[in-house]
């Protein structure tokens, strides 16, 4: 099992975009090596900035499902414009060892 733990932090003003963008990221049943999907924000209040914190939690069958996933045209369609977001994102990853 392989898990991909992405850290993202939003202005309060562009949550609500972010928050609705993310509603569909869990219909990705028809990726191949795609297990499931979690979509959280923080509980705590705004940090310093105002930042509000999220969480796209994801598990894959592999890292090579994950890595196939990410060459793909649905990876891009669901990135699109996200060059010009103000969001910010730490990507990490994880294997499951037991």
């Amino acid at each position: 099992m392989y898990i991909v733990m992405n850290r993202i932090k939003s202005p309060p003003e562009f949550s609500e975009h972010l928050e609705r963008a993310f509603r569909h990221a869990g219909s990705m049943q028809d990726v191949p090596g795609f297990v499931s999907f979690q979509f959280m924000r923080n509980t705590r209040e705004a940090d310093q900035g105002g930042a509000v914190e999220y969480v796209a939690l994801t598990q894959w069958n592999s890292r090579d499902a994950f890595e196939a996933w990410k060459k793909s045209e649905a990876f891009s369609r669901a990135h699109e414009g996200a060059e010009n977001s103000p969001v910010t994102s730490e990507l990490d990853t994880y294997e499951v060892l037991g």
